[in-house]
């Protein structure tokens, strides 16, 4: 009797962690094939090794960087599963700047400049958060974007936040917040 409870145990705790598991394999997957994130990754490798260099030449210590706990913003989320109607595309209004040649970095100015008095719709790409939630409507009107920086690549352009070193700021990788 004590045999046939402890295999039911052990089965239902197999089989909770093959859940787990997939999950983290369906996400790797993902992570692994995804253009824009595997260009995303080399640029972050290339900064850790400029870190590094810099460490090592005694410029700056590795482990100086903090982020200040005063730079807390939150947002409003709520989840939807159709684009309202009424929703002006990002490309729509990329366009809508008439620039002749248009550069990454005219996707995130458009993102400022609207995201203060609109709501903004947000799909998530990962496997983990689309499952649950793949699209939601975002409000980011109470948003302080101080102490976020512009990083322009030949590719792409990535809007990510600052952290403090006691020699002033300087931009990180966002995936390291």
């Amino acid at each position: 009797l004590s045999d046939f409870f402890r295999g039911t145990v052990a089965a239902r705790k197999r089989q909770k962690m093959q859940g787990y598991l997939q999950k983290r394999v369906a996400f790797t997957n993902w992570q692994n094939e995804d253009a824009h994130r595997i260009r995303r990754m080399a640029i972050v490798s290339q900064v850790k090794a400029e870190k590094q260099i810099l460490a090592e030449n005694g410029v700056k210590g590795k482990g100086m960087e903090m982020r200040l706990p005063s730079e807390v913003d939150s947002v409003n989320v709520e989840k939807i599963d159709i684009v309202p109607p009424i929703m002006q595309t990002h490309r729509e209004l990329i366009d809508s700047m008439e620039h002749e040649h248009l550069k990454p970095m005219h996707g995130v100015d458009v993102f400022l400049q609207h995201s203060p008095n609109r709501v903004v719709v947000v799909r998530f790409l990962d496997p983990r958060n689309a499952s649950s939630m793949p699209m939601a409507l975002v409000d980011f009107s109470s948003a302080d974007w101080m102490g976020w920086i512009v990083r322009n690549t030949s590719h792409d352009t990535f809007f990510e936040p600052m952290r403090f070193q006691e020699n002033g700021p300087k931009g990180i990788d966002w995936t390291q917040i």
